[in-house]
């Protein structure tokens, strides 16, 4: 007995997952491995800058950046760190600058290197005062020399009161003297005597525009046939 041939059906492959994927799963794909690149690139260049190591996340590369920018804003203000620390923190940045600022500005004032702040500004105020009393020509009373003498250095130079009264008793008579009015007139008087020369300004350009024909020394000629319409021509007497 002959053997029948087995009846084999060919066996069909299966596309590949990739091929099986949408249009639109593919395009994802590929931005999604764009963006990776990207990212990678970005963070190698950056780390390169503030020496991390290529494969740093992105966590070291920040704490590494901070402490790059914070040297050298320790090197800026000469920060040396605090006795038994390796490195400068910001709170040693912080005393560093303020004291050299405090120095700069006192230096400036009169005031010790180990002056404080609060010092400092008050030695500030009377330099100020100072020049704006030599400025303005300001004088201080006899009494009042006598007191700062026996007070403390806060009481020394004009007050800014006194000041004051100068810089608008200059201001007063500078504007009381273009209108006419005393050295020694209030604004009051000042303002009634502005008013007064702006009325006597405003009065002389109104009159010149108001003024009649008649009065500018010409007289109308009248003209054959223009008579009775009252037309004429001007002609100077």
């Amino acid at each position: 007995m002959s053997e029948q041939p087995e009846n084999t059906i060919p066996e069909v492959e299966e596309p590949a997952a990739e091929e099986n994927k949408p249009p639109f799963a593919k395009t994802q794909s590929a931005l999604e491995d764009l963006g990776e690149e990207i990212e990678k690139q970005a963070r190698l260049a950056i780390g390169s800058l503030v020496g991390a190591q290529p494969d740093d996340d992105w966590d070291t590369i920040g704490r590494l950046f901070e402490a790059n920018f914070r040297g050298f804003i320790a090197g800026i203000f000469k920060t040396q760190p605090t006795e038994g620390e390796a490195e400068v923190t910001w709170d040693d940045i912080g005393t560093t600058a303020d004291r050299q600022l405090r120095k700069t500005v006192g230096g400036w004032a009169g005031a010790a290197e180990d002056d404080d702040w609060q010092t400092v500004g008050t030695k500030m105020d009377q330099k100020l005062r100072a020049w704006f009393g030599e400025t303005f020509g300001v004088e201080k009373p006899a009494e009042d020399v006598a007191e700062s003498a026996e007070a403390s250095s806060e009481a020394e130079g004009a007050s800014w009161d006194e000041i004051g009264g100068t810089v608008e008793q200059n201001i007063r008579k500078n504007v009381g003297g273009w209108v006419g009015a005393d050295a020694d007139a209030n604004w009051d008087h000042i303002g009634d005597r502005f008013a007064a020369r702006f009325r006597e300004i405003f009065g002389i350009v109104q009159e010149a525009e108001t003024t009649p024909p008649e009065e500018t020394g010409k007289t109308k000629v009248p003209i054959s046939g223009d008579e009775e319409e009252g037309e004429g021509e001007e002609t100077a007497e």
